[in-house]
């Protein structure tokens, strides 16, 4: 037990780090970045980044939940873990293909899009970056220090590449490239460092494995598409209706926004391995640690959306400059998103995925997710680039109310262990 709470408090240390350079860098970067480009090109390389959004989580596919937790039960078994390693990589590198082909259409026959070929396909680096490196594999060995050092090397080589080779407006689709090509290098140096740390033998999967990991991770796969649905359409919609100016504006709040809101991905994907192993050995003991670490993962992220309202426009003229004055407003609409993540991340990816409650899961994401792309477009039309913020507040909030009410209505024993009544250490309800 004492190795496996030190291996767990090295895997968030690790991860935080991570986060930490995730988060300081991107300080550093974006604000050079709408500097230099200014808040039409800004938004303009923001559009074509939220674009290609879609295509990563597609080849994702939720493995980095579903194929995680085959992998934590598998690790000891090489040959196993080999057969699903292949198996997933094979699924990626097919949906990449087919992903690819769908993005050349799009390009060709959207207007708005037949403009810039060599954008779109600068940002698509990121999608090859995504399938090469596997997060999920690291996770489910629970090697997360191995994550931080390709992540950091990968962004900190990129980062000085944008300083060198971007220097005036028109170098956004350089911007792009490199800003696309960090997951590419991490996963370059992912191959040269997995054969160190476990023994994988590739092998050509069979299809009835494909299909089995694909089942596997069906319900994460819709609740990603969900969330990507509603967390990268705002600047997607607005890049097709508004100027590029005012997408700047707003991608530069989301941005932000989003820096802060992942400051708990370290501890998510620490614990997640961690709760697979609890819950296997006892449910009781699962909830126990779920119910403090959703204690803890609120107070944090509420400090921070409190901090977020109180500062939102000194925030946005430090980082932004006097040009991105608008940002400030949308900023403080959006400063309580960072909370209602916190407490979703635990519903969703602790609780719904590990207790294998994957329709709840799938629901909750969906339902939301169509309701806000159905009303983006009035939204837009009829109160611009606020609405949009407020909707995006609404829907975080929705996705939350959804899961707490399934819970409540069909998993009473679950909330219960959460709420501390229940669960307690070696105790199985």
């Amino acid at each position: 037990m004492t190795m496996t709470k030190s291996r767990l408090r090295e895997n968030i240390v690790s991860l935080f780090v991570l986060q930490g350079a995730n988060y300081v860098l991107p300080l550093v970067v974006v604000p050079y970045l709408v500097r230099v480009l200014g808040p039409a090109n800004f938004g303009r390389l923001a559009f074509a980044q939220a674009f290609i959004q879609y295509f990563i989580v597609l080849t994702e596919y939720g493995f980095n939940l579903s194929a995680t937790r085959t992998a934590v039960q598998l690790r000891d078994d090489p040959e196993k873990l080999s057969r699903l390693f292949s198996a997933v990589m094979g699924v990626k590198l097919v949906l990449m293909c087919a992903g690819f082909v769908v993005m050349l259409l799009a390009v060709a026959f959207v207007p708005s899009f037949q403009h810039d070929y060599a954008l779109f396909a600068s940002v698509y680096l990121g999608v090859l970056g995504s399938v090469l490196f596997p997060v999920w594999l690291f996770q489910g060995l629970e090697r997360m220090r191995q994550i931080s050092f390709l992540t950091i090397t990968a962004r900190l080589l990129v980062m000085a590449a944008v300083f060198v080779f971007v220097r005036k407006q028109s170098d956004f689709r350089v911007a792009a490239a490199l800003q696309a090509s960090g997951f590419l290098l991490a996963g370059i140096f992912s191959l040269f460092v997995i054969p160190r740390i476990v023994k994988l033998k590739l092998c050509l999967p069979s299809l009835r494995e494909m299909r089995q990991v694909m089942s596997d991770g069906w319900h994460v796969f819709v609740a990603t598409i969900g969330g990507s649905l509603y967390n990268s359409s705002n600047v997607v919609f607005l890049g097709l209706l508004v100027s590029p100016v005012i997408v700047g504006y707003y991608a530069a709040a989301e941005k932000l926004i989003k820096a802060l809101q992942s400051a708990i991905a370290p501890i998510s994907q620490a614990v997640y391995p961690h709760v697979a192993a609890l819950l296997k050995r006892s449910r009781g003991e699962a909830l126990h640690f779920l119910s403090r670490l959703l204690k803890l993962q609120g107070a944090g992220t509420l400090a921070i959306s409190l901090v977020l309202f109180a500062c939102a426009h000194p925030i946005a003229l430090l980082l932004f400059g006097p040009r991105y004055e608008p940002s400030g407003d949308l900023i403080r609409i959006m400063s309580v998103i960072p909370f209602i993540i916190g407490l979703n991340n635990i519903l969703g990816a602790q609780v719904l995925v590990q207790f294998s409650l994957g329709r709840l899961l799938s629901y909750s994401t969906m339902l939301p997710a169509l309701l806000h792309v159905s009303l983006l477009y009035p939204v837009v039309k009829l109160t611009g680039v606020t609405g949009v913020a407020l909707l995006a507040v609404f829907t975080e909030a929705f996705v939350l109310f959804i899961r707490i009410g399934g819970l409540a209505r069909w998993h009473r024993d679950i909330v219960h262990g959460l709420l501390g009544r229940i669960g307690g250490k070696g105790v199985t309800p």
